[in-house]
């Protein structure tokens, strides 16, 4: 044999096994499950845009929620604290000075890999976390906060050698702090401490973690695509040591504001949501963390009249917290002190177990609340002050209890979210909204707000506060819950902020398709247990209710019942209630089933009522017949039909307030109502008259004012004033006059009160400031300052002498 044909002989020889080998891959690849509706989790991440996900550049929650997923760091969360992640052991021991409990010595696990299958080494975390201490503001902060010679590198003093983090070996790193930190492994937890890789970051450059090449991760998930504007898809990590992954596939759905998810949840379209419950939704499977904020307004004692600890508990006394949290915040707790009540103690003793009720943080009290004016040397010459908020609809709320039961004047100041923590940085505030999420599980993540040493805040110091703050970094057990209490017992004594609620994460996810969804200590949900029944999963092509340019509060339903009808005989409902017959007419389309013969009856009737109050409806509020859509209806023939529907479309359940819903626009262009009570009655056709042209107001209402929801007194008033004809008898007014005037506050969301009194406001603005006000101030949502150019108090004051007034005519 020649030389040429040994040496081809060898290339096809070593070609075959090439192709024999690459085939083997190729196999393995076909053989590997794909994404698909029966092995892929579906998240509502968020209604945002989501952009990047690396861990050191931001500590959102968006940003958050995914780096838990696809990163691990050294300690992990769990449904009650921390467990070890990466790390498989630790040591706390003194420093050159002697300092006990100041450095830290962890073993990292062997068997931690990324999901290259490289190790994860102590010298990845030595980057990472010098890396994070690069970054601006509330990332690299913590590492100042607790790890020595970061501050120096940070304020510019230093150098990177200068922060105490080092690898000693591949699996050994070695942290020292400034000083005892009895929570510091909870910290630890925190997603600035995750973990990334040098050689992917310096290669890959901005934007590595949004490219599934690059984005190299070490936790029980890694991406496996990115559709921007859409969703971010990440896949089991075959490479995480915790080999009982159960969930395939996460798809993380992002900037979702023109989509109905509840109605994409109800075709399991999605699986799991965050929600703020209103009312009693126990029908559905819902998760609750604990309780893990807390919401105040901070007041700057630095500046009058704030400096007076009388006018700070006066105006303690005039927030109502109870009403804000049942019907403004609700599944919110009102919190009686600044530590939510979960946050537990050494022993495992939830805090608040411990805490004493406190008078003027848990009642209203407009009497106790001028008292404590009149002591501190007011009368009726209390000064204008400025209230900041990023929420406008929230601080008009505020602003309306103050005013009210402190008979005082409130400005109130709306700024952008950032220009809110600007300001309450450099103490650019009088009073100022704020909140605190815990970013660790430990009582200090609340009180370090308030230390001046810590947390530099420019508006309240108290030595008292300050020593025990400090005492608890070097004390452990009861004797560091004494001193954390008594911190929190000095604030609720001197009040330098106002706390109005704790408040906690809900999600709502259907159990015939999840088990074992868990979310851990903080409220972050935890997939890696995770457990998804494909066999339950079904998939309707069903486009959702969608938001358009021009209402961008009132969701648009874009949902072709007509077609479905025609289609498949009948369109169901998101509760399982089918329509099988409509009616079209010029400006509506209603929708009924054939099984009840009076249905048809009804139907006819309403559309015929409607059709001839059309003109005279939109004339009254000042709205174009081509800026009103046709308007989708839904007839029931039972209340329970009704009800069910509004729960799974809008998770509100108004029985729960007490308010018997015969009708209800959830959205721009529909509403549902049925002819049929709860109590079984059958509604005359006058009455059906006024249902259906109350809620059909509602929708004229939604065309002339969309950017905001409106107060319900106002909506519910409006539509009142409207769809009744028959006059309002003198008992009427006796009966409001008698029960007692409310404070306006109370009738800015949905209640009882609000359909008792609303007609009775509306009756009012019509006939004293005519027509043309009431549409001005259904076009600025009830602010009846700007419109009226009188405060609430006195339009409180107006409206009873107009009641006095009907009564003696």
């Amino acid at each position: 044999m020649n030389k040429t044909k040994v040496i081809t002989l060898l290339l096809i020889s070593i070609l075959i096994f090439i192709t024999f080998v690459s085939g083997c891959n190729i196999v393995d690849t076909f053989k590997e499950e794909k994404p698909n509706t029966e092995n892929t989790l579906v998240w509502h991440l968020s209604s945002s845009n989501v952009t990047f996900w690396d861990p050191h550049l931001s500590n959102s929650s968006d940003v958050v929620n995914i780096a838990r997923q696809i990163f691990e760091g050294l300690t992990v969360l769990n449904e009650d604290g921390y467990e070890l992640g990466v790390a498989e052991s630790f040591t706390v021991s003194s420093n050159a000075e002697g300092v006990d409990n100041t450095v830290y010595t962890f073993k990292l696990r062997d068997d931690a890999k990324w999901s290259d299958d490289k190790d994860v080494t102590a010298y990845d975390f030595e980057y990472s976390f010098k890396r994070a201490c690069e970054q601006k503001g509330d990332i690299s902060e913590v590492y100042q906060l607790y790890i020595k010679g970061a501050d120096k590198y940070i304020n510019g003093t230093g150098s990177k050698d200068d922060i105490r983090v080092k690898a000693l070996d591949k699996y050994t790193l070695e942290i020292e702090l400034n000083e005892p930190t009895p929570y510091f492994m909870e910290i630890l937890a925190m997603p600035q401490f995750l973990p990334v890789r040098e050689d992917i970051i310096e290669t890959a450059g901005e934007g590595w973690e949004t490219n599934p090449k690059t984005c190299i991760s070490n936790g029980p998930f890694k991406l496996y695509s990115y559709e921007p504007g859409s969703h971010i898809l990440l896949s089991k990590n075959n490479s995480y040591y915790n080999k009982n992954v159960k969930v395939s596939y996460v798809k993380c759905l992002i900037n979702t504001q023109n989509k109905d998810i509840n109605l994409m949840y109800d075709n399991d379209e999605v699986h799991i949501m965050r929600i703020f419950p209103y009312g009693n939704i126990d029908e559905e499977s819902l998760l609750y963390s604990n309780y893990i904020g807390t919401s105040y307004i901070v007041l700057n004692t630095d500046k009058k009249p704030f400096d007076d600890v009388n006018i700070r508990k006066a105006f303690a006394y005039a927030i109502d917290s109870k009403y804000y949290c049942e019907e403004i915040y609700s599944d919110s707790m009102q919190a009686y002190g600044f530590i939510p009540s979960d946050i537990k103690l050494s022993d495992g003793t939830p805090i608040g177990e411990k805490r004493k009720d406190v008078d003027y943080l848990l009642n209203v009290s407009s009497e106790k609340a001028r008292e404590l004016l009149n002591i501190a040397g007011y009368n009726d010459d209390f000064p204008q002050v400025k209230l900041t908020v990023d929420d406008e609809n929230y601080g008009n709320i505020f602003k309306s209890m103050l005013e009210n039961n402190l008979n005082i004047k409130v400005k109130l100041e709306v700024v952008t979210f950032e220009e809110l923590i600007d300001k309450s940085n450099t103490g650019d505030f009088e009073m100022i909204t704020n909140s605190w999420r815990a970013d660790y599980n430990d009582s200090m993540t609340f009180l370090s707000n308030f230390s001046t040493n810590l947390n530099d805040n420019n508006f309240w110091y108290n030595q008292y506060f300050e020593d025990a703050i400090a005492n608890s970094a070097v004390t452990a057990g009861i004797e560091r819950d004494e001193y954390l209490i008594g911190a929190e017992e000095i604030l609720i004594e001197e009040l330098p902020a106002i706390p109005i609620n704790h408040y906690r994460m809900c999600y709502r996810f259907n159990d015939k398709l999840l088990e074992n969804l868990k979310c851990d200590v903080l409220g972050n949900l935890i997939f890696k247990d995770c457990i998804l029944l494909s066999d339950n999963i079904k998939v309707n092509d069903i486009e959702g209710l969608e938001n358009d340019e021009n209402r961008n509060i009132y969701r648009f339903d874009n949902r072709n019942r007509i077609e479905e009808i025609d289609k498949n005989g009948y369109f169901e409902d998101s509760a399982g209630y089918r329509f099988d017959k409509y009616i079209v007419s010029e400006h509506f389309e209603l929708y009924y089933n054939s099984n009840n013969e009076l249905n048809e009856l009804y139907a006819s009737n309403s559309i015929k009522t409607l059709e001839e109050e059309y003109d005279r409806i939109l004339s009254f509020l000042d709205v174009d017949e081509e800026n009103m859509p046709v308007v989708k209806i839904n007839m029931y023939d039972n209340y329970e039909a009704l009800r069910q529907n509004i729960i799974k479309e809008q998770s509100v359940d108004y029985e729960d307030k007490s308010i018997n819903v015969a009708g209800y626009a959830g959205n721009s262009n529909t509403f549902y109502y049925t002819w049929k009570y709860k109590n079984g009655k059958v509604g005359r056709l006058a009455e059906l008259d006024t249902t259906v042209l109350h809620e059909f107001v509602h929708n004229v209402t939604m065309a002339l004012a969309n950017e905001k929801r409106h107060d319900s007194w106002l909506m519910e008033g409006t539509a009142m004033y409207l769809a009744q004809h028959k006059d309002r008898q003198e008992p009427y007014y006796d009966e409001l006059l008698e029960q007692g005037i409310p404070e306006i506050y109370t009738l800015k969301v949905p209640s009882e009160d609000v359909y008792k009194y609303g007609y009775s406001m509306v009756e009012y603005i019509v006939e004293t400031y005519g027509r043309e006000k009431l549409v001005e101030l259904l076009r600025e949502y009830g602010d009846i300052e700007k419109v009226l150019d009188i405060s609430e108090s006195e339009f409180r004051d107006e409206w009873v002498e107009f009641l006095n007034d009907k009564i003696n005519y």
